[in-house]
């Protein structure tokens, strides 16, 4: 007892530390502060529901008017709302819109990064080969079945594929490497702006061998007729299915020869409007990695704007840069690793640990910045302490409701402008980047509501969003250096001539063992005076501590009385606090579901005593967790059972099961020649014969699953669903469920919260 009693102890206090540091108020102390425009930003909100997208055939006679005066390859960039037509009535429902699909994009990103720290292959959760060299649309969409999509999309390019070169929108994505357009024939593709690139009409288009390192560099692949077929597939279900080619890339009247992109023929989940993705990551088969640029940058416009920036490859650098560190994950080469140091908010650095921004051995951990996701995310005891200090700077201005995932919101319809305390980021040697307050503070109606654009993660990995990276021109070096500088000190080069010669395949091998300091990232601004680099000063009294002893001291007795009460106190406290955290934050059960039972054989008799069956179910599984994602593991098993005695068996592939998310599985049951005693025989064949016959599922699974970067937990799950079925004599109709219901036989699970 007393061993658990220490346990409890150090639990709660591993749990409560993060939680009491970000409890702590700011002390008064002068604050360097920035204004906001807030009659400038509304009008924005009002004038983004207005104004239409931009014409296609000016957007490529603009890029190709812009190719004749280029040193460096370059492609214009343009926002979600200047491309496709908003149909929302008020910024409030667009804003939503938008925070539901950063939502589901940061889903993506940390289920993938997940996946990749746990040593599980994203083949895990490729679909199926049919066993005839191809793919067909039922079994893409059986491992996973999601509604979210894969990002949130809100940059676009223009570009050409093949020859002659189709015009088409493509998505920037810092976060993903395959690059990819969907292609006829379509089996099953979403609707995009330009129509849907055809391979026969380019006499560029040529399909890639499997032994090419191209083929070779895919996380997951299939072979075809000695055609390399590529699949890509996201963490939340999303997925693109097709032909890995090399095709000609047209920016303007520059063409790029040979670059590897997939042409998929089965996409889902993406969104309405562009044509493909174009990788920005770091991998071997990213666009900057194809063309062997040692340097790209790109600006991002205002989301409420129809105005464009650019996106540049090897264009030259300035030398006024705040350079920090560009790390890679030994587990994953697509995201981009910031060396983070700190944060200060008023010029006063907050009391976070550096250790919080680092990635540990494992690849777990770290800081990213990416282009498709909107908010900055960062860990929950993080986010607080950020966001405390941020408020105390505020108490001056009217609060508002939340918003979303906004708890921090504020009533600014009086006002013409208001004055906030700079949020600055800190890199090593001293290096800072101050954020202009439209990048922290946005506005989530037309009305005067602004929230503080920053959110929690239970995540141990953070995210940059492009909310912050808007209006500064963010470069990545990739031989040295990270840049970032404000926009209006970058003149934008225009498009190269030629840039074939870029085009050698050759790639840095990918085996890279541990964290790795390979590159450092810079920021291009004039540096402004750092601020305070001394921490801020917090109220540490203890309002429970006894009072400094006066010269008539109480006696022992009292004094060991208060401080054993004290000491309770304490001990109650971080004994709770663990608990109610695991409570509120911990795995809940997975809810099994039983849709459909599928004869693939008749069930039949062999002689007196023995019985066959072959059969499919089709059973949806949700995880009602909102933060917790699941790893069914090997090894498991799947018993069909009849009275206690099991009449066929399987097993299900592993498969990761992200939060507030469902997964189809249909597991194939055999059981040939299984012996039955006379009774339980007679029984089943009477209950036969009446159309009714009671079943039993049960279900054991082995789980893994993580609730913060140092707690790992492993968990066995035995699930048993109690079935009815009619109509067992005829596979070529299902038979009939007539009842079902599933229920965890496992205590280790919080249960969940049925509605």
């Amino acid at each position: 007892m007393g061993l658990l009693l220490c346990l409890l102890f150090f639990a709660g206090f591993f749990f409560t530390a993060p939680f009491l540091a970000s409890s702590r108020t700011l002390a008064e102390s002068p604050q360097p502060t920035t204004v906001l425009d807030v009659g400038e930003a509304l009008e924005k909100t009002k004038y983004v529901l207005s104004f239409q997208p931009a014409n296609k055939a000016a957007l490529d006679q603009s890029l190709s008017a812009s190719a004749s005066s280029s040193s460096s390859l370059s492609l214009e960039i343009h926002s979600r709302a200047s491309i496709h037509k908003s149909s929302h009535f008020d910024y409030k429902s667009l804003t939503l819109s938008r925070l539901q699909r950063d939502s589901a994009r940061v889903r993506s990103l940390t289920t993938r990064l997940d996946l990749a720290v746990n040593g599980i292959s994203s083949s895990d959760l490729k679909p199926l080969d049919n066993g005839m060299g191809g793919f067909t649309a039922e079994e893409i969409e059986s491992p996973v079945i999601s509604g979210s999509s894969q990002g949130s999309g809100e940059y676009f390019s223009r570009l050409g594929i093949g020859k002659p070169a189709n015009q088409v929108y493509m998505v920037l994505d810092t976060g993903s490497d395959v690059n990819w357009v969907q292609c006829a024939p379509c089996a099953d593709c979403y609707q995009q702006t330009d129509p849907i690139f055809e391979p026969s009409s380019s006499s560029s288009y040529s399909p890639l061998t499997c032994e090419t390192q191209q083929c070779k560099h895919l996380d997951t692949t299939e072979c075809r007729n000695g055609t390399c077929l590529y699949e890509v597939s996201y963490g939340d279900g999303s997925y693109t299915v097709g032909d890995f080619v090399t095709e000609t890339i047209t920016f303007g009247s520059s063409t790029v020869d040979n670059v590897a992109i997939g042409c998929g023929h089965n996409n889902e989940g993406l969104f309405i409007g562009a044509a493909g993705l174009l990788g920005l990551g770091g991998g071997a088969l990213s666009f900057p990695s194809q063309l062997n640029a040692t340097s790209f940058s790109y600006c991002l416009v205002d989301r409420d704007s129809d105005s464009a920036s650019t996106l540049d490859f090897d264009s030259p650098l300035p030398p006024n840069a705040i350079t920090a560190p560009l790390l890679r994950n030994s587990q994953l080469d697509t995201f981009y690793y910031v060396g983070l140091t700190g944060i200060s908010v008023g010029g006063k650095m907050l009391p976070i640990p550096e250790s919080v921004f680092q990635m540990d051995e494992s690849g777990d951990g770290g800081i990213i910045i990416d282009s498709g996701t909107a908010v900055t995310r960062l860990q929950i005891d993080t986010y607080n302490v950020l966001r405390d200090a941020f408020v105390q700077g505020t108490n001056n201005l009217k609060s508002a409701e939340s918003v979303a995932l906004f708890d921090t919101c504020y009533d600014l319809s009086n006002k013409s402008s208001v004055e906030v305390p700079t949020v600055s980021f800190h890199f090593p040697d001293g290096k800072v980047l101050p954020l202009p307050a439209r990048n922290f503070l946005i506005p989530v109606d037309s009305v005067g509501t602004f929230c503080f654009a920053f959110a929690p993660t239970p995540s141990s990995i953070a995210i940059i969003g492009n909310v912050q990276q808007q209006g500064t021109r963010v470069g990545f070096d990739l031989e040295s250096r990270f840049l970032l500088m404000p926009a209006d000190q970058f003149i934008s080069p225009t498009i190269s001539q030629n840039m074939n010669e870029m085009m050698s395949y050759p790639r840095p091998d990918k085996n890279i063992v541990g964290p790795v300091r390979s590159e450092s990232f810079a920021f291009y601004v004039d540096a402004p005076p750092s601020p305070s680099s001394s921490p801020i000063n917090f109220n540490t009294t203890n309002r429970n501590s006894p009072s400094t002893p006066s010269s008539s001291s109480p006696n022992k007795s009292q004094s060991c009385l208060i401080l054993s009460i004290i000491l309770l106190s304490i001990f109650t406290v971080t004994c709770s606090v663990p608990i109610i955290v695991f409570y509120a934050y911990g795995p809940r059960s997975p809810v099994f579901h039983v849709q459909q039972v599928a004869l693939r054989y008749p069930i039949f008799y062999e002689g007196p005593t023995r019985l066959s069956s072959l059969l499919n179910i089709t059973m949806a599984v949700e995880n009602p967790s909102t933060v917790i994602g699941l790893f069914f593991q090997d090894p498991n098993s799947i018993v069909l059972r009849y009275n206690d005695m099991p009449l066929s068996c399987g097993v299900i592939p592993p498969f990761y099961l992200a939060p507030k998310n469902e997964t189809v599985l249909q597991p194939a049951l055999s059981g040939l020649g299984v012996a039955l005693p006379d009774d339980v025989r007679k029984n089943l064949e009477d209950e036969h014969r009446n159309k009714k016959v009671p079943l039993r599922l049960d279900l054991t699974a082995k789980l893994r699953f993580k609730f913060s970067s140092s707690l790992k937990f492993k968990a066995t799950l035995e699930v048993s669903c109690a079935l009815v079925l009619e109509n067992l004599d005829n596979c070529n109709t299902p038979p009939k469920l007539v009842s079902q219901s599933c229920n965890s036989a496992s205590s280790y699970w919080i249960p969940a919260i049925k509605a």
